[in-house]
């Protein structure tokens, strides 16, 4: 297994890269409830599943810390030993904040290769072994998407996250943070939070329009790289403007899409990805250029995961351009229709070829393929 931990975008007109590997024996999808027992779990100290963590967040009423980290990277080891860890700090942490570390250490990647050869390359093994290594695989994997749907381009990272899973605040540390200036952050988290729990507060008290506006301006205030998780609010806004009042119902839905088609990529299906924006762009509540956008982007992952669906690509860019010829991005979009369509033309070209092969004697007739006998 390759060890990833890299850098997606959970944003529209998103090119997220395939992980390496899929989850062992496709078992435990990712859409899958997951059964977590709160007693496998001490949350007086730091856990490792993020799953438990959110639980623990909403039975205890509070905001989670959620740290990744890399034990080969000197930072995150040199902060876990210095204080990340220490008895007394974590007791200090705990009284206000949920403690999850995910962490990618060489010895987790060393286990999970095991694992596979169990699961793959090892028959007779008992099936009870088998399911464990089955769980130990997929959890790495879960654990994988999960630094990638939070943006998390480097370790140690630290975000303060909601029961849900919402960003709150993501902490600044670097290789120069010490215990202090990391107490110095947190510290003035506690301004966000406190800003965060209005808005929530906000946006359940309200009604209506004003529901529907309170959501809007958390959605903008949210940046671009974490709206991946307001799923559920966007939902709120478009069950409660069910006329489209706002204006802003169409703009949702896209997200909405885009969300669900995030969840696709990591599940690496393009396709499915892809029919989730042709279906949103098909909603008559969408204005010009969302639909634009949103069949643009149906054909852009399509070809960006190496799709040989040329017809369908030409057909969502081609939709994409009449959506809104007028628009800035239309010229260029223009130009990926052409381009699909000579990509079509070229692999017809290539399976009639491959259809009739040349004799290797010249003066061999061409033997016809046989017309299939009903």
């Amino acid at each position: 297994m390759k060890k990833i931990v890299s850098l997606i975008s959970a944003l529209l007109f998103c090119s997220a890269a395939f992980i390496s590997c899929h989850r062992a024996n496709d078992i435990n999808s990712a859409k899958e409830e997951k059964k977590i027992n709160l007693k496998d779990f001490d949350s007086s100290n730091w856990i490792s599943s993020f799953d438990a963590g959110k639980l623990f967040s909403a039975k205890k009423n509070k905001k989670i810390i959620l740290f990744f980290s890399d034990d080969k990277d000197e930072s995150s080891a040199k902060m876990k030993k210095d204080f990340i860890e220490r008895d007394d700090f974590v007791k200090s942490l705990v009284n206000d904040f949920v403690l999850v570390n995910v962490s990618f250490s060489e010895d987790r990647f060393s286990e999970a290769e095991k694992a596979e050869t169990i699961i793959y390359d090892t028959p007779d093994a008992p099936e009870a072994e088998k399911a464990k290594s089955v769980a130990f695989v997929n959890a790495l994997l879960d654990d994988i998407n999960l630094a990638r749907i939070y943006n998390v381009a480097r370790t140690p990272a630290f975000y303060i996250v909601s029961e849900s899973g919402l960003v709150v605040d993501v902490l600044p540390v670097n290789t120069e943070t010490d215990e202090a200036k990391f107490v110095e952050l947190i510290e003035s988290s506690k301004t966000k939070i406190a800003s965060f729990d209005a808005d929530m507060e906000a946006i359940k008290k309200s009604k209506g329009l004003d529901k529907v506006n309170a959501i809007g301006e958390f959605f903008e205030k949210t940046p671009v790289d974490y709206r991946y998780f307001l799923s559920d609010l966007c939902r709120l806004l478009v069950d409660t403007d069910k006329k489209n009042e706002s204006g802003l119902v169409g703009k949702h839905l896209v997200v909405i899409a885009n969300n669900k088609a995030v969840d696709y990529f990591l599940d690496q299906d393009a396709n499915a990805a892809s029919d989730e924006f042709i279906s949103v762009a098909e909603n008559p509540l969408l204005m010009a250029d969302e639909r634009q956008q949103a069949y643009y982007t149906a054909g852009y992952l399509l070809a960006q995961s190496g799709s040989i669906q040329y017809g369908k690509i030409k057909d969502c860019f081609q939709k994409a351009y009449d959506a809104s010829p007028s628009s800035e991005y239309a010229p260029k979009i223009l130009e990926m229709v052409q381009l699909a369509s000579d990509r079509e033309a070229e692999f017809e070209k290539m399976m009639k070829e491959q259809m009739v092969e040349p004799p290797s004697n010249p003066e061999q007739p061409v033997q016809q393929t046989p017309e299939k006998k009903e």
